[in-house]
């Protein structure tokens, strides 16, 4: 390793290489500890021989063994990308847990300090569990948009499998927690929580589905009917206990005039244009999308929603179990795909909700109902 740190070519003396090496190095070590800052003072003569020194606060000359735990796992990771990216300039680096011996405080900036060592035609693939990764990770992607996540939740690698990026949600972050962390990953709180109508199975999950992938920082909770919504004291309670998280209410229209809305969203209240969520989701629009997606012939998609009163998809009332049923069996007699689902609420959660999200106009309109205007 150490013959790899002299660096002594043909065209830099190792008198510059060195103080090039401990500007880069010094810098990346302030960035991470910032109180008590830690820099390194000299390259030495390598780690096996110990003669790493660093200042540390005020101390001066201080042993690398004298560092923290966490302090030489940091210091090692970024000497070990420095000393290979000479020789490895167009590499993958594969870091499995970098967060290990790492106070979670400095994970985030521990992924930029890689990232900045890392040359320009090279990748770092990284595994993780780090909230402070992940979060990092997350913000960088909606910078550039060079960021990948893979799911390996619920997959069997005792057989060949084929993953491919997954956009982030609250429904990846909570299964990645619930692999290492169990119960405290319903613990982590994210920036937006929408209060909005229905139980857990119904109204919340259709909405966490549909703005999961556009919004994964916001999330969804179920607080019974539109009058549990309204008087809920939830938000005075997150208010105290969490001020960082913005919460509102979102609740139906039924049959409610357009003056009373108008009301309803002076006060702060969020109302659906349309009469209930199943509206937007059982549109014309969206069902032809989703068995499109499914690969549904055009003709087959005519023959199921030919008898269907589409007429005014504002009011129609699409909330009845029976009617959802009816267009269910309609749809699944028409063109006989089992892939559809068991049922109308399978059909749905699996297939209308990501239609959905496909389906610009109807889209549009739930984004602009649901959000305030600076998080459309």
């Amino acid at each position: 390793m150490y013959g790899a740190l002299r660096g002594d070519t043909d065209d830099k003396s190792l008198g510059s290489f060195r103080s090039e090496a401990l500007g880069e190095i010094q810098t990346a070590l302030r960035n991470l500890f910032e109180n008590p800052s830690l820099s390194l003072q000299d390259l030495g003569a390598g780690i096996d021989s110990g003669t790493f020194r660093f200042s540390k606060g005020s101390v001066e000359d201080f042993h690398y063994k004298n560092l923290s735990g966490g302090e030489k796992a940091a210091f090692d990771l970024l000497l070990d990308v420095f000393v290979k990216r000479s020789e490895y300039q167009d590499a993958i680096y594969c870091i499995d847990e970098p967060e290990s011996h790492v106070a979670s405080a400095i994970h985030g900036r521990l992924l930029e300090a890689l990232l900045d060592l890392i040359p320009t035609e090279s990748q770092l693939w990284i595994a993780t569990h780090s909230t402070g990764f992940v979060r990092k990770a997350l913000q960088l992607s909606r910078q550039d948009g060079n960021v990948a996540f893979l799911d390996f939740t619920d997959h069997d690698f005792d057989s060949p499998v084929n993953l491919t990026p997954t956009t982030p949600s609250q429904t990846f972050f909570r299964k990645m927690y619930d692999v290492l962390q169990d119960d405290l990953a319903g613990l982590i709180a994210p920036s937006n929580i929408v209060l909005c109508e229905g139980n857990e199975n119904t109204d919340s999950k259709i909405y966490n589905s549909v703005f999961g992938q556009s919004h994964p920082d916001t999330l969804f909770v179920s607080r019974g009917g539109s009058n549990d919504v309204e008087k809920s004291g939830i938000i005075s309670v997150l208010d105290a206990i969490v001020p960082s998280v913005r919460v509102w209410r979102l609740i139906d229209r039924d049959d409610m005039s357009d003056q009373t809305r108008e009301e309803k969203i002076s006060e702060g209240i969020h109302v659906l244009r349309r009469r209930e969520i199943e509206n937007y989701l059982w549109d014309e629009a969206v069902i032809r999308k989703a068995l499109e997606n499914n690969g549904v012939a055009d003709n087959e998609i005519n023959n199921a929603l030919a008898t269907y009163p589409f007429s005014n998809p504002s009011e129609d009332d699409m909330k009845s179990g029976t009617q959802q049923r009816e267009l269910f069996q309609k749809i699944r007699d028409a063109n006989g795909a089992s892939r559809l689902g068991r049922n109308r609420r399978e059909f749905a959660s699996d297939h209308l909700a990501p239609a959905l999200r496909q389906t610009e106009q109807v889209y549009r309109e739930l984004l602009q109902d649901v959000f305030p205007a600076d998080l459309r």
